[in-house]
């Protein structure tokens, strides 16, 4: 299984690939990079820590619901948001939000879920979390 991870810091990469370490992770450092790569060659999930300011979380949506299979994504953000509260419904797809600053297990049960969602899209087995 392979994770896009839209993040400039390439910590939550680090993070991901310790707690999953057979999991594929693709990185890119802004949305023109993540949305070259969705469009190259599609994740079956991604994960972002930029704000809507940075990558237009509709827009970026759009692009992953736009897939077959859809590529869930998990959006983690300083701001208090929902689906709703960025103009998402459910056509837009698979869609979490993680509060910053998030602790290791917030972090740690939100990916198990986003991984869960491609594993149920794609119907492949889960990435087992290390120490799981």
């Amino acid at each position: 299984m392979r994770l896009l991870v839209l993040d400039p810091s390439h910590i939550l990469a680090w993070i991901v690939r310790h707690e999953h370490p057979d999991l594929e992770v693709d990185e890119a450092a802004d949305f023109d990079e993540a949305a070259r790569r969705l469009a190259e060659r599609p994740p079956d999930a991604a994960l972002v820590s930029l704000p809507p300011a940075s990558v237009p979380w509709h827009e970026f949506q759009r692009r992953c619901s736009g897939h077959h299979p859809a590529v869930p994504v998990l959006y983690e953000s300083c701001l208090p948001v929902d689906r709703t509260a960025v103009g998402l419904d459910e056509g837009d797809g698979w869609a979490e939000f993680l509060l910053k600053p998030a602790s290791r297990a917030e972090l740690a049960a939100a990916l198990d879920r986003l991984l869960a969602a491609a594993a149920v899209a794609e119907a492949r087995p889960l990435s087992p979390r290390r120490g799981s």
